[in-house]
């Protein structure tokens, strides 16, 4: 006698096929990077022989054909997906101790040298790895010792920092549209986000702290002067003591409550949660915190009850 299965019989089949096909799946992307790893192991050997070159001047002293080849390994070796993390993150730490140096009048030149393409893509994922380093420090010393605020000094801050002025670098050189594509935009918003919880005790922390505030009103400046679109980005409207374009002598600068309603509307939701979090995290009622963030932080808060 045949017996049809049930409902309940195909669907616990089907959920059974599922978690099978989950777990392949995990098994396969774990050997993938297992593989991935033990085929890098010869240029991670190559890049780590590079460490020794960089900082280098702006002119190399050395083989131009020999540095063209040391960028070219880096370059690629960061490219998205294309190696292993190991490999990534020792390419972008040598690539980041030339960029932190000023010296980058040289991989400029290589740069401007490629496809459009491919400068979009370096550009953004310099900075948008320098970003995440500065954010996952951040939730680190949250989880970890329940710290809300990361050292303005901090070698993640000044790394960004110096990642932005390279995109400022980059937009002089007739290309601020390809910047633009970037995505530094949304990395500067995410800069406003985190700029609260960088901790102020020395000097050298609040010179920092200025520094990357600086960077980021020096690229926003650059990138208005070419394309005025660029004030539709909420960031713009959302950190007005970073405005790129300050008002006029003895006019006062524009609180628009609508248009910080509607700037928050448009950011990826991510990016107001994390701002949620910050301000319940308690970055905000610190002493060395000025009224103005206060009222931002209140002023976010009914926007983000609504």
């Amino acid at each position: 006698m045949s017996v049809t299965p049930t409902t309940n019989q195909f669907h616990t089949s089907a959920g059974l096929a599922d978690k099978e096909d989950a777990t392949a799946k995990d098994a396969g992307s774990v050997m993938g990077k297992a593989y991935k790893a033990l085929a890098d192991i010869p240029l991670r050997r190559k890049l780590g022989s590079y460490r020794s070159m960089f900082p280098h001047e702006d002119q190399p002293n050395v083989n131009t054909s020999n540095v063209a080849e040391i960028y070219s390994d880096l370059l690629r070796s960061i490219k998205p997906g294309a190696h292993s993390e190991p490999v990534v993150r020792l390419a972008m730490k040598i690539l980041i101790t030339q960029i932190c140096s000023g010296r980058t009048s040289y991989l400029l030149d290589l740069l401007t040298a490629k496809y459009q393409s491919e400068m979009r893509q370096i550009i953004s994922t310099i900075c948008s790895f320098c970003m995440n380093d500065l954010e996952d420090l951040s939730d680190s010393l949250e989880r970890k010792t329940r710290t809300h605020t990361v050292p303005a000094s901090s070698k993640q801050v000044v790394a960004i920092t110096w990642a932005l002025i390279f995109a400022a670098k980059m937009a002089t050189r007739s290309a601020q549209q390809l910047v633009i594509d970037a995505g530094v935009l949304d990395v500067i918003l995410r800069v406003y986000i985190r700029y609260p919880t960088l901790g102020v005790t020395t000097a050298h922390d609040s010179e920092c702290k200025t520094e990357l505030f600086d960077s980021c009103q020096y690229l926003l400046r650059i990138l208005v002067a070419s394309t005025p679109a660029v004030f539709d980005h909420p960031v713009c409207s959302l950190w007005t003591d970073c405005n790129a374009q300050p008002p006029a002598y003895g006019e006062e600068p524009s609180t628009n409550p609508i248009g910080f309603r509607a700037a928050w509307r448009r950011v990826p939701r991510a990016c107001a949660k994390e701002r949620l979090m910050i301000i319940f995290r308690g970055s905000l009622w610190g002493s060395d915190f000025d009224s103005a963030s206060e009222i931002e932080a209140y002023r976010d808060l009914v926007e983000f009850t609504r």
